[in-house]
């Protein structure tokens, strides 16, 4: 969800609401003869307001679940979602009294805190990746990236294959290859054998030891700008004139692949908060249904006037 104007008018909502609740306390907390509580009327009332909106707010998974259900626009959900969670906070802290009494209301207290600090990390994150993923030369469907790895790797052998060995290879695997057990099935079998092409050594031994184990997935130094310019730079001072056009064709396929690997990446943070976000909500709630058993039983609930 990215915060532009459409939100203006939430956030005035919203924010007039907490600047009118945090007069009113202010006022309870100096008028309450025993100082404010939980378990008086007025406390009560933020507790079951805030409850309601913590129950709307894990309402929204079930909303996604059935978007075939009309409950209105989703980016409204989404609106209210945001502004009326963090509504909730004050609320949270006006039934509190600011205080965490007990073990099962400081549970439910500290896990309120860390659902809505992983919200506001997420909403955070949610401003910026999506930008700097749009901004990547090379966007892939994120169920595709794998794939897409694998078919550069491929690319990336088969243009090795072709500039140092055009004849093609049906003896052994040199052993400059030697690294290359999962790709030799891919040298072609029935072509002419033939030796490495004058000069082309270097090339095949830096696929052999750099180049293919990091579109393989390992880490090495090709994975930062720099250092993947100045290996392809050093290549061009040791190959032929003839392999240039090769050598940028790797590097470029060697540059996609960082996309790729930069885009999963930013996917994973972009959707990784949810997996700390979304279970807490849910064990949130859970805990304070306990919660609220617990403040009915056992706390005298005085009502104004009675």
């Amino acid at each position: 969800m990215i915060l532009d104007r459409t939100h203006i008018k939430w956030a005035a909502a919203t924010g007039a609401v907490a600047v009118v609740t945090g007069l009113q306390y202010e006022h309870y907390a100096r008028t309450v003869v025993n100082g404010p509580t939980g378990g008086s009327f007025v406390g009560l009332c933020y507790g079951i307001a805030g409850f309601l909106i913590i129950a709307f707010a894990c309402s929204l998974s079930l909303r996604r679940r059935v978007p075939h259900w009309r409950l209105g626009h989703a980016q409204t959900w989404l609106k209210a979602h945001i502004w009326l969670s963090l509504l909730c906070v004050p609320f949270a802290l006006y039934h509190a009294a600011f205080h965490m009494r007990g073990m099962v209301a400081s549970a439910v207290l500290i896990l309120f805190f860390i659902v809505i600090a992983s919200g506001i990390f997420g909403l955070f994150l949610q401003q910026f990746i999506p930008k700097r993923m749009l901004g990547l030369a090379r966007e892939t469907v994120f169920d595709e990236i794998d794939t897409v790895a694998e078919q550069l790797g491929a690319e990336a052998f088969r243009r090795v294959k072709t500039a140092c060995m055009p004849r093609g290879w049906n003896g052994e695997i040199p052993d400059l290859l030697a690294a290359l057990q999962s790709s030799a099935s891919k040298f072609s079998k029935d072509s002419a054998g033939g030796p490495f092409l004058t000069g082309t050594a270097p090339l095949v031994d830096f696929y052999a030891t750099v180049l293919q184990p990091y579109l393989a997935g390992q880490s090495n130094n090709l994975a930062s700008v720099a250092a993947r310019s100045r290996h392809f730079v050093q290549m061009k001072t040791v190959v032929p004139k003839e392999l240039y056009e090769t050598i940028d064709d790797l590097e470029s396929i060697c540059r996609e692949r960082a996309e790729l690997d930069q885009q999963r990446n930013l996917h994973r943070w972009l959707h990784g908060w949810l997996y700390i976000h979304a279970p807490i909500s849910m064990l949130l709630l859970v805990l304070l249904c306990f919660h609220a058993v617990l403040a009915i039983q056992y706390i005298p609930i005085r009502i104004p006037g009675t």
